[in-house]
């Protein structure tokens, strides 16, 4: 995928909404699906094995249920596994340094 329709799909799409990780509850591997607010966030919080290992994710959405940032609590630490304000400010400054380094081609 390009980075244009990255930074499109970030701008302007969910990405996953709560409704798509309600599924998640019927896997064998999952103890729990549950969801709460937090400070205006609206969290699903999911445990469940990865390489039989107890394994909790955090997922956070905005009052649109745009995914904005996933958190994997596993070994007792804390890891981001995707924050889309992060996401996109990386893209933009990739396209800016690919879109200066075409105009100088020009130039």
């Amino acid at each position: 995928m390009d980075i244009l329709s990255r930074l499109f799909k970030l701008s302007n799409l969910p990405i996953i909404t709560p409704y798509n990780l309600l599924d998640n509850a019927k896997l064998d591997n999952y103890e729990y699906v549950k969801y709460y607010k937090k400070e205006n966030k609206f969290i699903s919080e999911m445990k469940c094995l990865v390489d039989k290992v107890d394994t909790i994710f955090y997922y956070e959405f905005d009052n649109n249920n745009y995914l904005q940032k996933i958190m994997m609590y596993q070994n007792e630490k804390m890891q981001c596994m995707f924050n889309r304000e992060k996401e996109l400010k990386e893209l933009k400054k990739e396209y800016l340094e690919l879109d200066n380094i075409q105009l100088s081609k020009i130039g």
